[in-house]
């Protein structure tokens, strides 16, 4: 009798344990990114962004403008979208910018580096599934092409990566101007 209970209970625990782990079966085990992009971003007239053109390298044109460190100044608008599947409620994204020049890295209400190459930022997303757009901006590209990779980080591992390249105006005047080879 003793050895008919314990078989019962391993069958009752085992039914258990399976039904937890079918129901859980449609979180992923890791996060997955799909649907990745990255362009310049233009705001709708509700103020949503969206991206209108895809790419990587653009030169810098003035699309709009931005608050910086509490100021209004004109700058172009850009940005980076993906769908993501999760298991985790809220995924958070460590991430790391390169430049092949010092900069000033700003948010709307602060100044947050000068004369830096790398900046370190972050975000989050809240649910298992989902879409997120992150608009970004870039001031002043007028000199010389602004070379900048960007990393993102989740739980350790890379998650995201892209690279954007801006040429000034002056540069892409230059480039039309020469004559082509046959």
């Amino acid at each position: 009798m003793r050895m008919y209970w314990k078989l019962f209970c391993l069958i009752v625990t085992t039914t258990m344990c399976g039904a937890c782990l079918s129901a859980n079966s449609d979180q992923p085990s890791a996060l997955q990114i799909s649907n990745f992009r990255h362009g310049l971003v233009k705001f709708d007239s509700s103020q949503r962004p969206h991206i209108y053109k895809e790419g990587n390298n653009f030169p810098y044109e003035v699309n709009g403008t931005c608050i910086a460190a509490g100021e209004e100044a004109p700058c172009q608008w850009r940005g980076f979208e993906f769908s993501f599947r999760s298991p985790e409620e809220i995924t958070v994204f460590e991430c790391v910018s390169t430049s092949d020049r010092p900069q000033s890295q700003v948010y709307p209400d602060a100044v947050v580096a000068t004369n830096s190459q790398t900046f370190h930022w972050g975000f989050s997303v809240k649910g298992h599934t989902g879409h997120y757009l992150r608009p970004q901006y870039t001031f002043d590209v007028v000199d010389s092409p602004l070379r900048m990779i960007n990393i993102c980080f989740n739980n350790g591992r890379e998650a995201l990566r892209w690279q954007v390249i801006l040429t000034p105006p002056s540069a892409v005047k230059a480039n039309k101007a020469r004559p082509q080879s046959p």
